[in-house]
C-alpha cells in the first residue's frame, strides 16, 4: 500500500481553538525520557480532512491500517517521532517506509507542536518534500492518548507528476476534491493546499523499529 500522507498541507490552528476533555492536565511526571519508546495509533478513517474535502475517500481507502507515530528519544522539552502506516492487524508494516518528523516542541506540555519545518518523505518510491508543515498534538494527562491532533503543509504537485499518466494537471485533480493550488516560492501555481484534523490516538503495546529497511519490499 503507498503512504498517501504527503497529501497534507496549508493553515495551522492555535492552541485556543481546541475544546478538550477535563482531564487533559500535562503529562506527569514531567521528566526526560517518560513517553520515549512509546507508539501510538491513529486510526486514518476517523481523520477529518478539511481541505480538499475530497480527499477524505481516499483515506477510506486507507483504513486497513493506522498512522503509527512512536517516540524515538524525549528529552523534556522536545520530541523525536518517526511515524510509518500500521498493517492490518495495527502493527508495524515490514513493507512501509519509516519518516522521521522534524523535532517536535514539548515545553508546552501537554501540547506538543511542529512549526514551519519541512519532512522529506517517499511517495512511490519518489521523493516529496512537505513545506510549512505545522503539527499541534494535545495528550492526556497520563500520555496514554492524544485528545486532538491537526496538521497542516504545503506540498508542490509538481513532484508528483511521475505518480500519473503523462500530462496529468495535478493541480486539477487537487482542485477537483473541492482543494486549491496556491503559488510556490518559484510563483509557479502548483502547490497544493491540504488541511487535517481529528488526529486522535492511543498507546499501542507494539514493537517500532524507527530504522527498518525496506529496499527489499
Amino acid at each position: 500500500m503507498v503512504l498517501v500522507f504527503p497529501l497534507l498541507a496549508a493553515c495551522a490552528y492555535g492552541l485556543d481553538d481546541f475544546v478538550v476533555s477535563d482531564d487533559i492536565l500535562p503529562v506527569e511526571p514531567p521528566v526526560e525520557g517518560l513517553l520515549e519508546g512509546t507508539t501510538y495509533s491513529v486510526p486514518l478513517g476517523q481523520v477529518t480532512v478539511l481541505e480538499p474535502v475530497g480527499l477524505a475517500t481516499v483515506f477510506e481507502e486507507l483504513t486497513s491500517g493506522p498512522l503509527l507515530f512512536h517516540v524515538v528519544q524525549d528529552r523534556g522539552q522536545s520530541l523525536e517521532v518517526a511515524m510509518a502506516l500500521g498493517d492490518l492487524e495495527g502493527r508495524q508494516s515490514e513493507c512501509e517506509p519509516v519518516h522521521w518528523l522534524p523535532l517536535a516542541d514539548f515545553s508546552h506540555d501537554p501540547w506538543l507542536e511542529i512549526q514551519g519545518a519541512w519532512l522529506s518523505l517517499t511517495l512511490g518510491g519518489e521523493p516529496v518534500i512537505l513545506d510549512y508543515l505545522d503539527m499541534t498534538i494535545l495528550f492526556a494527562g497520563d500520555g496514554e492518548r492524544w485528545e486532538a491532533g491537526s496538521l497542516s503543509a504545503v506540498l508542490d504537485t509538481r513532484q508528483l507528476s511521475s505518480l500519473f499518466k503523462e500530462g496529468t494537471d495535478v493541480c486539477a485533480l487537487v482542485e477537483g476534491m473541492d482543494g486549491s493550488c496556491v503559488p510556490c516560492s518559484d510563483g509557479e501555481e502548483t502547490c497544493a493546499v491540504v488541511e487535517l484534523e481529528g488526529l486522535t490516538a492511543r498507546k499501542v503495546p507494539i514493537s517500532f523499529d524507527p530504522t527498518l529497511d525496506t529496499t527489499g519490499c
